[in-house]
């Protein structure tokens, strides 16, 4: 696995964390007890980790040609992150 900080994943890597922001995922209001706290961590490690895993991994598998690049199953896999982390959040927020 390596790590490509390329202009565009940058960019790609702060639209995500922005488009967070934007949509109040780092709003901390509706926080009443300690409950709501670690669901608010737990959602916003997991966008976090879903948007590094989208923007800024590469992953090649094998040591001779042809090598593997395994960098669509960590978009996916960061899609499926961001999407449960903001359901998650947003469930939470409206069950508080």
């Amino acid at each position: 696995m390596s790590v490509n900080f390329g202009l565009r994943r940058l960019l790609l890597l702060v639209g995500c964390i922005v488009g967070f922001s934007v949509f109040g995922g780092f709003d901390v209001d509706w926080i009443s007890n300690q409950a709501g706290a670690r669901m608010w961590a737990a959602s916003v490690l997991f966008f976090l980790t879903g948007s590094v895993c989208v923007s800024v991994i590469d992953h090649e598998t094998g040591h001779m040609e042809p090598r593997t690049n395994l960098r669509s199953a960590y978009i996916v896999l960061g899609v499926l992150m961001m999407a449960g982390s903001c359901w998650f959040l947003f469930g939470a927020r409206g069950a508080s």
